[in-house]
């Protein structure tokens, strides 16, 4: 009887160990990012909130498969609840680039640090020096 219970034992073992995430497609998972990411933009605020006061903006960086980007959101949006989501979209970004060896052809990094935030057009744009040329 204990002979048994340790060959049960070791069949569950193995069973739970091997139900995870891992058993999912890159087709899969690049749609659990993207609809991550769309609810991102959602809970940002910037489809409904008007800029009208760059104050009431900010942006915070989030990983994407080649380096990273910067996201504005309204202040006014629920924050705690979009910076939540940020984390764990960074995460589930960052296990899909390692999961399917993700390289890029350029080297990538977030761009540039930016120095603000202004209105255009009723529409938040994060600013960066421009070049000189």
């Amino acid at each position: 009887m204990k002979k048994l219970s340790i060959i049960v034992f070791t069949i569950l073992m193995t069973f739970t160990s091997c139900s995870n995430d891992d058993d999912t497609t890159q087709e899969e998972d690049t749609a659990k990012l993207s609809k991550m990411h769309a609810e991102l933009v959602t809970l940002s605020g910037q489809e409904t909130h008007t800029c009208t006061n760059p104050d009431e903006w900010a942006y915070t960086s989030i990983v994407t498969t080649c380096g990273g980007q910067f996201m504005l959101y309204s202040k006014k949006a629920n924050t705690e609840l979009f910076l939540k989501k940020v984390e764990q979209y960074n995460k589930s970004s960052q296990a899909y680039v390692e999961k399917w060896k993700v390289y890029c052809a350029f080297f990538s990094v977030l761009p540039a640090e930016p120095v603000g935030i202004g209105c255009v057009e009723g529409k938040a744009r994060i600013l960066y020096h421009q070049a000189l040329h």
